[in-house]
């Protein structure tokens, strides 16, 4: 990596307990777990970003990395049974019982005493976007996915 994107000493630790949130221009949008669906179909715990709600508390465990990218697998601070995947419909959402675990990709930006400014890719490498069709307003909820959407950066924020 880059010099200005040396990682943080906290980011060595095999794990993490961190806040994500979607960045517009210079406002935080906190990234929270649903637990009703925004559209006619049920969706617990999905992404979504909205101006209205708290950041989940995610535990980030570290799986890898590359010369460009640092890879975690995440869970729900108070659901570890259950971790973060991509969906057949491409939401993004914490799954439990999966046969195998994905990781996923923080590319960094920038580095600050305890945050991360990174674009997310899943597995594949497919960027995590706000989805297409969202309200254009990004402080309303939207939620989150690797299909077609708003590419936006994203903000991880370390507090334990």
């Amino acid at each position: 990596m880059p010099a200005d994107r040396q990682p943080s000493p906290w980011i060595k630790r095999s794990s993490f307990i961190g806040k994500l949130y979607l960045l517009d221009n210079a406002e935080r949008i906190p990234v929270s777990v649903t637990t009703s669906g925004l559209f006619d179909v049920a969706a617990d715990d999905w992404l979504q970003s909205s101006a209205g709600s708290s950041p989940a508390a995610m535990l980030f465990h570290y799986h890898s990395q590359t010369p460009e990218r640092l890879n975690y697998t995440i869970s729900l601070l108070d659901k570890r049974s259950a971790t973060l995947d991509v969906s057949r419909n491409q939401y993004l959402g914490f799954y439990a019982k999966q046969t195998r675990i994905n990781f996923f990709k923080l590319q960094p930006l920038k580095w600050n005493r305890d945050s991360l400014r990174c674009l997310i890719r899943d597995h594949q490498g497919h960027k995590v976007k706000r989805i297409a069709g969202a309200p254009a307003d990004v402080t309303q909820a939207a939620y989150l996915t690797v299909g077609d959407g708003v590419e936006h950066e994203f903000m991880v924020v370390r507090i334990d």
